[in-house]
């Protein structure tokens, strides 16, 4: 009976991801120092002129590459931040290189003001390879080609 427990846990586990991310969360895969440095160098490019300062990254939990940012004051609350973060501190879907990097990885954005345990975590959203991005733009582009 355990063995059927064990089987059914590992069948929605793999059902609730995509296969790649399955794969990469089973087999514990650490992000490559080179791609931990490439995300380092865009945000110390990012952050030049912002009163923001990138703290650290390194490569998280499987499959993840951790972005610790502190910043001076926060007035957002922590949806706002998250809807900020997403729009302005990810990198943007032009930013193609990049993005081609990460594919097999997870952008994890800490923001926090004094203690890193406070910090408000959000995920970016890979647009190569996040399918419902791809059906929205896919969606808008259909839409502009009707105007």
């Amino acid at each position: 009976m355990k063995l059927f427990a064990c089987s059914v846990v590992v069948t929605l586990f793999l059902v609730a991801c995509s296969k790649d991310e399955a794969v990469r969360q089973l087999s514990g895969i650490r992000a490559p120092d080179h791609i931990v440095n490439e995300v380092t160098k865009h945000y110390r490019y990012l952050f030049r002129s912002y009163d923001w300062q990138l703290t650290e990254v390194f490569p998280g939990r499987a499959g993840a590459i951790d972005t610790y940012i502190q910043v001076p004051s926060l007035t957002m609350n922590e949806e706002q931040t998250i809807n900020y973060v997403r729009q302005r501190i990810c990198p943007q879907k032009i930013e193609k290189d990049l993005w081609q990097l990460l594919s097999p990885y997870q952008l994890e954005i800490h923001v926090y003001q004094r203690s890193k345990r406070h910090a408000i975590t959000t995920h970016c959203v890979n647009p190569l390879t996040d399918p419902d991005y791809q059906v929205a733009e896919a969606s808008q582009a259909k839409r502009l080609q009707h105007m």
